[in-house]
């Protein structure tokens, strides 16, 4: 599981806070084939199985995790700084990736925080989506 994650998976996310965070079944499917290829596993195993049985992450609670460290590492910037005011454009305009966590936050019914650039406030969002995110998923297994 290490080559995956240090090979594949960091391939498949490369600049996944930029590109904002979806759901990628294509992404999903290239995370199950190796996994099933690593342990020579049929086609047919069944997805939740491999999930509950390697206790990964889906790529996409991987790259939710890695669009909230994006935020923290920007919000800890100086307010000059063209990071910053990119995402307080996107934040304000409610577009690409703040529109998808918009839309996640309402659908698993956490509060929305994203107008602050605050690390406190992040980590607290980030903490309850992240819980509430894989609490769901591990639902639909």
């Amino acid at each position: 599981m290490d080559v995956f994650r240090s090979a594949v998976r960091s391939v498949l996310c490369y600049a996944a806070p930029c590109w904002g965070w979806r759901e990628h079944g294509g992404a999903e499917r290239v995370q199950l084939m190796f996994i099933r290829r690593l342990f020579r596993l049929p086609r047919f195993a069944p997805n939740y199985i491999l999930h509950l049985e390697t206790g990964l992450n889906t790529v996409s609670e991987f790259t939710l995790e890695a669009l909230f460290g994006y935020r923290l590492r920007v919000a800890r910037l100086q307010d000059s700084r063209l990071p910053r005011i990119v995402v307080r454009e996107v934040i304000g305009k409610n577009v690409s990736w703040a529109r998808h966590l918009d839309h996640l936050s309402t659908e698993l019914d956490v509060h929305n925080h994203l107008d602050s650039l605050d690390c406190k406030m992040i980590r607290a969002q980030a903490d309850a989506l992240l819980r509430e995110f894989k609490k769901s998923k591990r639902e639909q297994f």
